[in-house]
This record gives C-alpha cells, sequence and structure tokens, in this order.
C-alpha cells in the first residue's frame, strides 16, 4: 500500500534518509518519480511476472503463460539480453517461467556458486559485479541491450553488512537498514554505466515486485 511504500523509501518521505542516492537523483530533471505506484500481488512468483509480461495476477493465469515477456520484445528488436538474480529461481517453479529462448544470460542463486545469506538468494553485491561483467561485455562488442536485475536484500531476517546497519531494534528498523543497503547498489549500477560509457543512452526502471508489511491489517508480506 501507499502507507507501507512511503514507510520505507526516503525517496517518498520517510523520515529517515534510506534512499540518499536516489533521493539525489530525484532532484535532477531525468527522473521521473511514479507518485502512485503499488505493487500488484504480496510475494515475487506472483507480482515478478506480471511485471515482465504486464499481465495482473487477478487476470487469467492462461493469458500471464502464454503473453511474451519483456526480453523476448527485446530479443525481436535485435537487443541483447538478461535476466540477473539474486534469487532462487527453482522456487515455486520461477525459472520454468522466466528462461527463455531469448534470453542470452539467465543468472541465479543456482548457477551462481555463491551461499544462501537469507531463504530466498544471495547476497546482492554479487549479483552486482556478475551484472557488470555481462553488461561490459555487451558494451565491449557494441551491442543495445535490455534486461531485469532482481534484488533480494529487502528479506527476511533483513541482514545487512556493518556498513549499512545504521539502526537497530525491531524488524522495521533492520528493513530500512536493507533499503539503505539496496540504495548503494543502485549506486553502483549507475557509477558502473557510467564508466562504460552507457549512462547517457540507457533507461533505467526502478520498481519493487511486492512490498513488506510489519503486522499491518494482520499481514507480514
Amino acid at each position: 500500500s501507499e502507507s507501507l511504500r512511503r514507510k520505507s523509501l526516503g525517496l517518498y518521505g520517510h523520515h529517515r534518509n534510506t534512499t540518499p542516492f536516489q533521493s539525489q537523483l530525484a532532484r535532477g530533471k531525468e527522473f521521473f518519480v511514479f507518485q502512485r505506484a503499488f505493487s500488484n500481488a504480496t510475494s515475487t512468483f506472483l507480482s515478478l511476472p506480471g511485471i515482465l509480461t504486464g499481465v495482473s495476477p487477478a487476470q487469467p493465469a492462461t493469458l500471464g503463460m502464454t503473453s511474451p515477456l519483456l526480453y523476448e520484445y527485446a530479443k525481436a528488436a535485435g537487443y541483447s539480453t538478461y535476466f540477473i538474480s539474486s534469487q532462487r529461481m527453482n522456487w515455486a517453479k520461477l525459472s520454468a517461467y522466466l528462461k527463455s529462448p531469448a534470453l542470452d544470460v539467465f543468472w541465479s542463486y543456482e548457477n551462481s556458486g555463491a551461499p544462501l545469506t537469507n531463504d530466498f538468494g544471495i547476497d546482492d553485491r554479487l549479483t552486482v559485479e556478475a551484472w557488470k561483467k555481462t553488461i561490459s561485455q555487451i558494451q565491449a562488442v557494441g551491442r543495445q541491450s535490455a534486461g531485469v536485475l532482481h534484488f533480494n536484500t529487502n528479506h527476511y531476517p533483513y541482514h545487512t553488512e556493518k556498513e549499512f546497519s545504521m539502526w537497530s531494534g525491531n524488524n522495521e528498523d533492520l528493513y530500512d537498514n536493507t533499503v539503505l543497503k539496496q540504495d548503494f547498489l543502485v549506486r553502483e549500477v549507475f557509477a558502473h554505466l557510467n564508466r562504460i560509457g552507457a549512462l547517457e543512452n540507457t533507461i533505467v526502471l526502478f520498481s519493487s515486485d511486492h512490498g513488506e508489511a510489519f503486522g499491518e491489517h494482520g499481514c507480514i508480506a
């Protein structure tokens, strides 16, 4: 909900500066903040396919299963494509849904060789490094690219390293730390695009597949 979204993102008026980099970007002319953006489901395995197809989880499942994925459109337009995720893709058979012949790179926990940091996946810092390698290789051969970089940090138990542990106490405090870490990783993404000369020609869409609740309305997701 909007109230939950505003609770964790400094960009949306949270009293803590959990998104210093994105808040800085928002002051520029080339950054647009969607003021009324809402998650379309309460879990990744429902919401992520909806984001990639444009089909709502409320619509018939057959429509979602037969609609092209984002990177299938991109491949048809001649782009190099990738799906790079920190999360486990064998959960809820996501890999069977998201893998496609149109993908040049499909990278997730299962083929990363990295250890789990929570129930859902690996440390996002490792995933950003995998993305850097992929995007640099694409840029080096002069190809255009379109893809997905899918993070994991904000999942329970909200673990972060010492440099991001600004607040302590309950789960909401720990969650804010994970938002701060993710903002740092977004900064890394933009910095790398700038280093390889791709930033000026790249459109970045930053979205959440679902939010997090802390007991509001009896919900925890």
